[in-house]
Parts: C-alpha cells; sequence; structure tokens
C-alpha cells in the first residue's frame, strides 16, 4: 500500500475518531441512533483507534520514494471515488443536522438538507461498526483460514446435503458479495462440484454471522425479518444449485477457457505459508481490511445518500403508485439494489430507512437480491464466468427472489411486521 492511501485512511480514521467522539461526550449520539446501542459505537471506536494506530506506524515519510507518493498526482492506487469516504464527517460541519419531523410537505428542498443530513449520518453510524467487523472478518479468514478446510468434505459429499453443507459453509466465511467471488472460483478449482460451489456463492454473503446480526440490529432484533431474509436465500441456493447440477454440470461450463486455463495454472503454482510470524500476520489482517474498508465503504456512502434522500425530498404521494403495486415495488428495489452494490454487512440499515415508503418485502427484494448479484460483483463476475452462465444462474436468482417477495407483500404479516418499524 503506498503512503498516499496510508496518509488518506489516516484522514479518515481521525475524522470518523473525532466525529464520533464528540457525539458520545456530548450525548448527542441519541439523536440518531437508540442510546441501547451506543456499545456498538464504542466498538466502532476501538476499531478506527487500531486502524488508525497501524497506519501511522507504516506511513515512512523519511523515505524520499515514498515521500513522493504522498503529494504527486499519479496515484492510481487511490480512487477519487474514495474521497467519499469524508462525506460522514465533513457533511454535518457544512450542514448542521437537526432534529428529524417528517411534517415537512411545505418545505422546498434546502429547508430540507438538514434532515437529510440527520438521516444520513444515522445510517452511517449504525452500518459502520458491521462494516469494519465485516472486513475485518474478511481479513482474518483470507489470512487464516483456507478454503482446503471445506474442500475436501464438499467433494465427497451427495448432492443434497453436499449443498445443504455448501450453504453451512458460508456461516464461516464473513465475506460480502464480492469477496466470495474467489473463494468460489477456488472451490471450482480444486474440483469440489460446480452446484455445491455456486450454492456457496449465491447464499455465503447473506447467511455469515455478521450479517445476520447486522439485519437483527437494523430491524430492531426482529427475529422474522432476520430469518426471512436467511430463509429466502437458503431456498433460492438450494433451487439454484440443483437447476446448475442438472444444467451446468462441468466447470467447463462456467468458465470461460482462457480463464480456466490461466486459473488451473495459478491453482497449481499456489502455496500458502504458515510460517510467517504473528506480526507479519497481524500487519497483513489490517492490510487487507484497509483495503476492503476503501472498496467497499464508499459503495455504503452512497446508497445510504439515496436513501436519506428518497426519504427526505421525494414527496410519499409521487411513491404512491410504486408502492401500492407489490409486484412493481419488487422490481423497483431488486433494480436498486443491483445499482447501488451495497456491501452484506450495511445494507440492511439501507434497507430498513426505506420501509417508510415501500412494503416489507420489497425491502426484503433489496436486501437479498442485492447480495446476489449487482454492478460490483457482475464486474467480478465477467472477468471469469461465461455470459450464459450468469445470466442462468442470476436470472432465476432473480427470478426465486421475485416470487418469494412478492408472496410475501401479499401476506398479512407483512402490514403488521411493518407497522412496528413505522411508530
Amino acid at each position: 500500500m503506498k503512503n498516499l492511501k496510508k496518509c488518506f485512511l489516516a484522514v479518515v480514521f481521525t475524522g470518523y475518531i473525532a466525529f464520533l467522539s464528540f457525539l458520545l461526550l456530548t450525548g448527542t449520539i441519541r439523536n440518531y441512533i437508540n442510546p441501547t446501542l451506543s456499545f456498538l459505537t464504542v466498538l466502532t471506536l476501538l476499531i478506527l483507534i487500531a486502524m488508525l494506530i497501524h497506519n501511522l506506524r507504516r506511513v515512512n515519510l523519511k523515505s524520499p520514494e515514498h515521500s513522493h507518493d504522498c503529494h504527486c498526482c499519479h496515484h492510481e492506487r487511490l480512487e477519487k471515488t474514495s474521497l467519499l469516504l469524508l462525506l460522514p464527517f465533513l457533511l454535518p460541519l457544512i450542514i448542521p443536522p437537526q432534529t428529524l419531523s417528517y411534517q415537512v410537505g411545505t418545505l422546498n428542498i434546502l429547508d430540507k438538507l438538514p434532515q437529510l443530513v440527520t438521516i444520513f449520518v444515522s445510517i452511517i453510524i449504525q452500518a459502520l461498526p458491521f462494516l469494519l467487523m465485516g472486513v475485518f472478518g474478511s481479513a482474518i479468514m483470507h489470512k487464516l483460514v483456507t478454503v482446503e478446510m471445506v474442500e475436501n468434505k464438499l467433494a465427497r459429499t451427495a448432492k443434497l446435503p453436499g449443498i445443504l453443507l455448501a450453504i453451512s459453509a458460508g456461516f464461516f466465511f464473513p465475506v460480502c458479495d464480492c469477496g466470495v467471488i474467489p473463494v468460489a472460483r477456488r472451490l471450482l478449482i480444486k474440483k469440489v462440484p460446480p452446484y455445491m460451489a455456486i450454492a456457496f456463492l449465491i447464499t455465503a454473503p447473506l447467511v455469515n454471522p455478521i450479517t445476520v446480526w447486522a439485519t437483527a440490529t437494523a430491524f430492531g432484533y426482529n427475529l422474522p425479518v432476520t430469518l426471512t431474509r436467511a430463509g429466502i436465500a437458503i431456498i433460492a441456493g438450494i433451487i439454484v444449485a440443483l437447476a446448475v447440477s442438472r444444467f451446468l454440470p462441468s466447470i467447463e461450463s462456467l468458465f470461460r477457457p482462457k480463464i480456466l486455463q490461466e486459473l488451473e495454472t495459478t491453482a497449481v503454482s499456489e502455496t500458502v505459508s504458515h510460517s510467517a510470524g504473528k506480526g507479519a500476520i497481524v500487519s497483513d489482517i489490517f492490510n487487507h481490511a484497509n483495503d476492503e474498508f476503501l472498496e467497499v465503504g464508499k459503495f455504503l456512502i452512497i446508497g445510504t445518500l439515496i436513501a436519506a434522500t428518497i426519504q427526505t425530498i421525494i414527496p410519499k404521494q409521487s411513491l404512491m403508485t410504486i408502492t401500492q403495486n407489490p409486484a412493481l415495488s419488487v422490481l423497483v428495489m431488486m433494480l436498486l439494489a443491483l445499482c447501488l452494490s451495497l456491501c452484506a454487512e450495511a445494507d440492511a440499515f439501507v434497507a430498513r430507512s426505506f420501509l417508510y415508503h415501500f412494503p416489507l418485502g420489497s425491502v426484503m427484494a433489496f436486501m437479498v437480491f442485492g447480495q446476489m448479484i449487482d454492478i460490483k460483483n457482475a464486474a467480478l463476475l465477467l472477468k471469469s464466468f461465461k455470459l450464459k452462465a450468469i445470466l442462468f444462474i442470476f436470472g432465476l436468482c432473480a427470478l426465486l427472489v421475485f416470487i418469494c417477495c412478492g408472496l410475501l407483500n401479499l401476506l398479512p404479516a407483512n402490514a403488521l411486521i411493518r407497522g412496528r418499524f413505522l411508530r
């Protein structure tokens, strides 16, 4: 990691630490989250402080070569979109937040901006601890847990038990929807049956413990909502895996020939070293977590801004045509999830804010489908998988999510559960 990225991350971490510390010390944190969840903000502070110390220790300002990296214009490794990570603590300084009020029909857009900032900051504060736990969980698994721990077992298991085992393996790999792709690809290279790897690919971001905990927290520890999200993912994973076993039975039917040759060559030459010292392992974990934070954090910011804008700016009456149609509202939320590319550890908090405008089944479609496929991981999939395979697998996923969530919109329980969050 170049010094420019380290310097930028140090600024980001310092800003978050200062902002969250101010909210906790002044007691204004209660304006953004339930006070009973303040311990999560404290946990966020501790993680951010550890990440800040790690970055500061590794910044080398004395080296002319590296010092140049911090000030030059050629810093391809730090994308311009990463500047979005500055918004959560800079935006409240520019536009002071204010107490929420939903009786704002007569206000113009500029008058609503302080409320938009309040909603934006609230979602970020709630999602940030789970985002950080997710990136560290992924980093730890990447460094310490080899896929071989599950590969041998999966390769010797019958079809349906193997599918269920592959889905349950996702519980031990707290990775996001893009992080799961390399793991699933390695499973395929190691001769694990394709249908098992695909079952893991579809469900792992939705059934891992961090995602489950984040969903429960975002929806007030409502068990039906939490289980419904995981249940739809498991049902879709089983059906899609069975379909893959029938229509895409071999690895050649999934991978493009050129990529298959490259991956097989990589698999043969790949070695994993377990002799590194503890210090090197810890440093690698922090580096991996930093990279993932930069990658997924900006998507959380974009998604939160859109969610806050919809909730604050767009009149509720203009959404009535969509929300009153159970099928249309599901399609709209699936399309929105496809475009936003949110990580599994944070999307529940964004989705929770949509409940003021959309029925629960549509919000559930946003949370489930967005972790199966989005613009971000579609680009990753296209690098390795055949287009026909992608369209078959995720087209079937879309159909299953649409049916399940459309039916959920029609159930009487939908109104009862949704009503709990709007009181």
